[in-house]
């Protein structure tokens, strides 16, 4: 059976660079649609490209994370990405801080959150972001990529990952 667990909700400090940033693209789409009467095209060119980067990063955001019996399902509005659990190695609360400096490579950095491939200083390798504030998180740990997610039970998703790798080595330490 599987238990689905929801991402974290959005901290205080994402939610208000997020008014931020929107505020000042609407207000510079304002402003090209009142200083260029002329050419409106550029002021609905920017509005265009700046209205398809919000609803990327939206359908880019995380929405839980399924624990089932074959592994993990850490699900986007757009995508899933999913992880057997013969790959997982360990999987562990994190604070924010015990990342280092955290510089995107593909992805939202700090626009309703953070998502997609980053660089951490501290890790000196390349992680999966999912999370929508820097609290709660949890490390995923592959045989290949480092995962870290924001959910709003850590706890209970440690816990239920780590039952299911028991349950599996049990199991396949009896067929041997």
């Amino acid at each position: 059976m599987a238990q689905r667990y929801k991402a974290g909700s959005f901290s205080k400090g994402v939610a208000w660079w997020s008014v931020l940033l929107i505020l000042l693209a609407v207000a510079g789409g304002v402003a090209l649609f009142y200083f260029n009467r002329e050419g409106n095209a550029v002021a609905v060119w920017y509005c265009c490209v700046v209205v398809s980067l919000f609803l990327l990063a939206l359908i880019a955001s995380p929405s839980s994370a399924v624990v089932g019996e074959q592994g993990v399902e850490i699900r986007c509005v757009l995508r899933s990405e999913y992880l057997s659990l013969r790959d997982i190695r360990s999987v562990r609360l994190v604070e924010w801080s015990s990342l280092g400096r955290v510089v995107p490579v593909g992805g939202v950095f700090g626009f309703l959150g953070y998502y997609g491939r980053f660089y951490s200083s501290a890790l000196h390798s390349r992680v999966d972001i999912f999370a929508r504030s820097r609290n709660s998180l949890v490390e995923v740990r592959t045989k290949s990529r480092c995962y870290i997610l924001s959910l709003s039970e850590p706890e209970e998703f440690i816990d239920a990952v780590d039952s299911l790798r028991s349950e599996a080595k049990h199991f396949e330490n009896q067929t041997k």
